[in-house]
Protein backbone atom coordinates (compact mmCIF):
# COMPACT_ATOMS: atom_id res chain seq x y z
CA UNK A 1 0.00 0.00 0.00
CA UNK A 2 1.15 3.17 -1.18
CA UNK A 3 1.82 6.07 1.49
CA UNK A 4 -1.48 8.27 2.30
CA UNK A 5 0.31 11.64 1.00
CA UNK A 6 -3.45 13.19 0.65
CA UNK A 7 -4.09 12.09 4.41
CA UNK A 8 -3.04 15.38 6.38
CA UNK A 9 -2.60 13.20 9.76
CA UNK A 10 -0.61 11.18 7.89
CA UNK A 11 1.49 13.98 6.42
CA UNK A 12 1.98 15.21 9.39
CA UNK A 13 3.56 12.00 10.91
CA UNK A 14 5.82 11.67 7.82
CA UNK A 15 6.79 15.62 8.29
CA UNK A 16 7.69 14.89 12.42
CA UNK A 17 9.66 11.35 11.75
CA UNK A 18 12.00 13.44 7.95
CA UNK A 19 12.68 16.25 11.25
CA UNK A 20 13.66 14.39 13.66
CA UNK A 21 14.31 10.95 12.66
CA UNK A 22 17.57 9.55 10.50
CA UNK A 23 16.32 8.27 7.27
CA UNK A 24 17.87 4.92 7.99
CA UNK A 25 16.81 4.99 11.92
CA UNK A 26 14.96 1.88 13.09
CA UNK A 27 10.77 2.63 13.47
CA UNK A 28 8.31 0.40 14.45
CA UNK A 29 5.40 1.99 12.26
CA UNK A 30 2.93 0.52 9.37
CA UNK A 31 4.24 -0.49 6.29
CA UNK A 32 3.37 2.86 4.86
CA UNK A 33 6.23 4.71 6.07
CA UNK A 34 8.74 2.18 4.76
CA UNK A 35 8.08 4.20 1.29
CA UNK A 36 9.85 6.97 3.10
CA UNK A 37 12.00 5.45 6.18
CA UNK A 38 13.78 2.19 4.93
CA UNK A 39 14.87 1.47 8.55
CA UNK A 40 11.08 1.18 8.89
CA UNK A 41 9.34 -2.23 10.98
CA UNK A 42 5.43 -3.31 10.52
CA UNK A 43 3.81 -4.03 13.95
CA UNK A 44 3.98 -7.57 12.72
CA UNK A 45 7.94 -7.86 13.93
CA UNK A 46 6.74 -6.54 17.03
CA UNK A 47 6.49 -10.11 18.59
CA UNK A 48 9.88 -10.46 17.75
CA UNK A 49 11.90 -7.53 18.55
CA UNK A 50 12.46 -6.04 22.21
CA UNK A 51 11.34 -2.12 22.31
CA UNK A 52 14.81 -0.80 22.69
CA UNK A 53 15.76 -1.96 19.40
CA UNK A 54 13.82 0.88 17.65
CA UNK A 55 14.42 4.85 17.94
CA UNK A 56 11.00 6.03 17.40
CA UNK A 57 7.37 3.87 17.75
CA UNK A 58 4.64 5.28 15.63
CA UNK A 59 1.28 4.41 17.13
CA UNK A 60 -1.94 4.17 14.43
CA UNK A 61 -4.49 5.13 17.01
CA UNK A 62 -6.62 2.50 14.62
CA UNK A 63 -4.03 -0.34 14.36
CA UNK A 64 -2.61 -0.44 17.67
CA UNK A 65 -4.02 -3.59 18.95
CA UNK A 66 -1.63 -4.87 16.05
CA UNK A 67 1.40 -4.35 18.44
CA UNK A 68 2.07 -6.95 20.86
CA UNK A 69 1.09 -5.90 24.76
CA UNK A 70 4.52 -5.98 25.76
CA UNK A 71 6.17 -4.25 23.60
CA UNK A 72 3.94 -1.83 23.83
CA UNK A 73 3.70 -1.59 27.26
CA UNK A 74 7.65 -0.77 27.14
CA UNK A 75 7.39 2.21 24.89
CA UNK A 76 4.84 3.31 27.00
CA UNK A 77 7.00 3.03 30.10
CA UNK A 78 10.15 3.95 28.58
CA UNK A 79 10.31 5.81 25.82
CA UNK A 80 8.97 9.60 25.54
CA UNK A 81 5.90 11.12 24.05
CA UNK A 82 6.77 13.52 20.88
CA UNK A 83 3.93 13.21 18.35
CA UNK A 84 0.68 13.58 18.62
CA UNK A 85 -2.56 14.12 16.20
CA UNK A 86 -5.90 12.47 15.67
CA UNK A 87 -4.23 9.59 14.69
CA UNK A 88 -1.08 8.98 15.07
CA UNK A 89 1.12 9.01 18.74
CA UNK A 90 4.83 9.07 18.15
CA UNK A 91 7.08 8.11 21.07
CA UNK A 92 10.83 8.16 20.90
CA UNK A 93 13.48 6.31 22.72
CA UNK A 94 15.74 9.20 23.72
CA UNK A 95 14.45 12.49 24.50
CA UNK A 96 15.97 15.15 22.46
CA UNK A 97 16.23 18.89 22.36
CA UNK A 98 12.83 20.27 19.98
CA UNK A 99 10.74 17.86 20.31
CA UNK A 100 7.18 18.76 20.02
CA UNK A 101 4.56 18.04 23.48
CA UNK A 102 2.02 16.23 22.56
CA UNK A 103 -1.82 17.26 22.66
CA UNK A 104 -4.04 15.35 25.45
CA UNK A 105 -4.31 11.67 24.12
CA UNK A 106 -6.01 8.32 24.78
CA UNK A 107 -4.59 4.76 23.56
CA UNK A 108 -7.82 2.44 23.53
CA UNK A 109 -6.75 -1.15 23.91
Amino acid sequence: MSFPTTDEYWMQARSFLERYADPLAAILAPNEFLEFFPGTHHYNVSYTLPAQQFQFVVFHKGMATEIETPIALQVLEQFHPVFANEVFVIYAKNCFQGHVHPTTFTLKH
